[in-house]
């Protein structure tokens, strides 16, 4: 799931229902936090939101089992 360059500051709670989703990428964005449902992506693989103002990750993100690349950089973090 591509959403990059859409000057987001949100991600919807309902983004946890995406349960086979495996990339997703939402960098470039004005992202201000991510929601705990992200937690729930078991097969996410790859996951990129670089270029953001996050100022922390949820915990649940690491509930997410087939995490093996994470870019979070260029963020308030």
């Amino acid at each position: 799931l591509n959403l990059d360059h859409d000057e987001l500051r949100t991600l919807p709670d309902s983004l946890g229902e995406l349960s086979h989703l495996r990339y997703l990428s939402c960098y470039d964005n004005k992202l201000v936090s991510l929601p705990a449902t992200i937690g729930l992506l078991q097969c996410l693989e790859t996951f990129d939101a670089h270029n953001n103002t996050l100022t922390e990750l949820p915990v649940s993100l690491w509930n997410c089992a087939s995490l093996m690349h994470i870019n979070v950089t260029s963020n308030l973090l």
